[in-house]
């Protein structure tokens, strides 16, 4: 262990001080000399293991990892519990240091052996991509906070907005075109925000100059080019196919990234950060939630066709497809590794099968939905903990087993029953639902709700508004993220259906008008 900071910046009591480039500068070449004291002495084949365990400042940052020794060599080291290319956490050096010693792993150690990746890249280059994983880290962490304030912000405005102008339409054709128009494509950019969070991570933000804010350019260029995709085929004329649109590149791109190895989840604003360590790999809780909720929306609408068409058994098939891939994405340890979010999709989706046949749904059903997707969720949990390198599903089975499941499943709930705090998430939560019970719900001054308007144009809109909600909730009850799984929720669902919605209605007055027109005393009018 090095103490090459206690002279140089860092109090001995144990608080972290700023500290000049200069002195740093020092310090590392302090650390960096005595490290070339202990390589010079050791004995061929000797494997050394160098890792930063501290920050040199107030500010959190990614720290040094190396390996050198039979075994390693050019390249960049990772591990199987993080899975980035790259990364490796302190945890697995414990790991790596017991295996390399010949020395049994304690049962409740984690993390493991550090694993080394060959690259041709030059050191430059190595060393140039981890500082850029540092920058996206920082970036991340300084704008996070602030993304979900703006985004439940703004949404709550363009309820606010939607609520005032839907009030005051009036009876001018061309007025009323324009405000519903106008509501329906701010509904379709806002309902699209969260999936281009993730979009945004195409685009090498964190190269740029200033990076916060080409990152915030990227998402609002996404949230806008997706509205734009929704509204620019023939599809735009349907109450649904636009949200379709959305919700399927959004579920489409989520499933595709944490099946190809997650870089899009990592350091993304409503993924998770290096600095943070939470995960690494698979679906955090806000990702699970907003992959939930585009999948049960993508599938509701999705049947919305065979509906049309009499051929029920199709939709049932489309619904069924559609909820097998997406459990399977979200619930395998190689791709989602997601436990709660195979308890709540299970049965979101069984509930969703049964509304598109046309069935009923009881408590005793939904519960019956509820025990086999803790089933389905433990099964996989069983296989995962006899792998050489089990996840977090893995382990709980372990737990399980051990007598010591208990314990995680209340830390879990406290975790839960604690998110109620989390303000940004709890009134933008309670703004949605005022939202949709009181604008959306409630009878216009043309007599039908606007979600009334949505059910009488399309077969699936009370379904998929149903499921959308109970994967929501289940979800809230069974993560630690807790309310936040439900906020997030509503930040896709209920945009979607304000746009649709305002799209039904538009379609009504398109309706009357030709009636109107097309009534005798109309012509007999107009030729006079």
């Amino acid at each position: 262990m090095f103490h090459a900071y206690l002279n140089a910046g860092v109090d001995p009591h144990g608080d972290q001080v700023p500290l000049e480039d200069e002195k740093r500068a020092a310090a590392a070449a302090a650390a960096d000399k005595r490290v070339a004291q202990v390589l010079a002495g050791l004995p061929a084949g000797t494997t050394v293991l160098v890792a930063g365990l501290a920050d040199t400042g107030v500010t959190p940052h990614l720290r040094v990892a190396i390996a050198k020794g039979p075994g390693y060599g050019k390249g960049h080291l990772s591990s199987s519990a993080v899975r980035q290319p790259g990364m490796v956490t302190l945890t697995d050096t414990t790991s790596t240091a017991l295996k390399l010693l010949g020395l049994p792993e304690p049962k409740q150690a984690v993390g493991s052996q550090w694993r080394f990746d060959q690259s041709d890249s030059t050191t430059e280059d190595r060393v140039g991509s981890l500082v850029d994983e540092d920058v996206a880290a920082q970036a991340i962490r300084s704008v996070q906070g602030s993304f979900y304030w703006v985004l439940f912000a703004t949404q709550l405005l363009l309820y606010g907005i939607a609520a005032v102008a839907l009030r005051r339409l009036n009876d001018r054709p061309q007025s009323r075109a324009r405000i519903l128009g106008g509501t329906r494509v701010i509904a379709l950019i806002g309902g699209a925000a969260p999936g281009a969070s993730f979009l945004a991570g195409v685009v090498p933000w964190w190269k740029a100059g200033h990076p916060t804010p080409v990152l915030i350019g990227a998402v609002l260029g996404f949230s806008v080019l997706l509205a734009a995709a929704g509204l620019a085929g023939p599809w735009r004329r349907s109450p649904v196919a636009p949200g379709l649109v959305i919700t399927g590149v959004t579920a489409l791109v989520l499933a595709l990234d944490v099946m190809s190895g997650s870089s899009l989840q990592l350091n993304s604003l409503m993924g998770y950060t290096a600095l943070v360590a939470g995960r690494f790999y698979g679906f955090g809780n806000q990702a699970f939630s907003l992959f939930a909720v585009a999948a049960i929306l993508t599938a509701a609408w999705l049947a919305e066709y065979p509906l049309k068409a009499g051929r029920r058994f199709v939709a049932v098939g489309v619904v069924a497809v559609v909820g097998v891939f997406a459990v399977a994405v979200d619930g395998l340890p190689a791709w989602g590794a997601d436990f709660g979010g195979v308890l709540a999709m299970v049965p979101a989706f069984a509930m969703l099968g049964m509304l598109v046949a046309g069935k009923k749904v009881s408590l005793w059903k939904l519960g019956a939905f509820c025990v086999a997707g803790l089933a389905l969720v433990l099964f996989i949990s069983y296989l995962n903990a006899q792998s050489a390198n089990p996840t977090h599903l893995g382990r709980f089975w372990q737990d399980l087993m051990g007598g010591d499941a208990w314990d995680v499943v209340e830390r879990k709930f406290s975790a839960m029953v604690g998110s109620l705090g989390y303000w940004p998430f709890t009134l933008a939560l309670a703004g949605a639902v005022g939202f949709l019970f009181f604008v959306l719900a409630r009878p216009t001054r043309y007599r039908a709700s606007l979600l009334d308007k949505a059910y009488q144009r399309s077969r699936t809109m009370r379904p998929a508004l149903i499921c959308a909600l109970a994967v929501g909730v289940i979800g809230t009850l069974v993560n630690d993220s807790g309310v936040v799984i439900l906020s997030v929720s509503f930040s896709l669902a209920t945009p979607l259906m304000l746009a649709s919605g305002v799209r039904s209605w538009e379609m009504d007055l398109q309706d009357e008008g030709r009636q109107r027109s097309e009534r005798p005393e109309s012509r007999s009018a107009s030729a006079g």
